[in-house]
């Protein structure tokens, strides 16, 4: 079986482990300097061209649920899994145009819906966010 070549049509998505937001500093740096919005069930922090020594990858992620309001681990957990996966298969065209024009972006996400909120509803605050900071990316140059 052959494997798609990348860029094809079948691209394959993957979340690696470069792209995941952990350093303390890079976390500080996001609530000192960074902006934020809502959309939907989500809260979005981010903050463009961070410094390259505190980051990996041009597009660097964390999500958060908060354990005040989610109790249980499992709960918490869950909602993380699915803003990954949506995130996974929708940040191509925000990274790509980040890699196009030499920028980074950090973006922490932060579930706020409620424990029956649907992955549906997960997915389409992802996609209408990136589209909000792609939009703001072409708007800064």
């Amino acid at each position: 079986m052959s494997h798609p070549s990348p860029g094809s049509a079948d691209q394959r998505h993957f979340f690696r482990k470069d792209e995941r937001l952990r350093s303390k500093i890079a976390f500080e740096y996001l609530f000192e300097h960074g902006s934020s919005f809502r959309i939907g069930v989500l809260k979005f922090f981010y903050v463009f061209d961070l410094p390259n020594k505190y980051i990996n990858s041009p597009l660097s992620v964390a999500f958060s649920a908060p354990k005040r309001r989610y109790r249980h681990a499992v709960t918490r957990n869950y909602f993380k899994r699915r803003m990954r996966e949506a995130f996974r298969l929708n940040k191509s065209n925000l990274k790509e145009e980040l890699n196009k024009n030499g920028r980074n972006l950090v973006i922490l996400m932060v579930f706020s819906g409620g424990s029956n909120t649907q992955y549906a509803q997960i997915e389409k605050s992802i996609v209408r966010a990136l589209d909000r900071l792609s939009q703001k990316l072409s708007n800064d140059l």
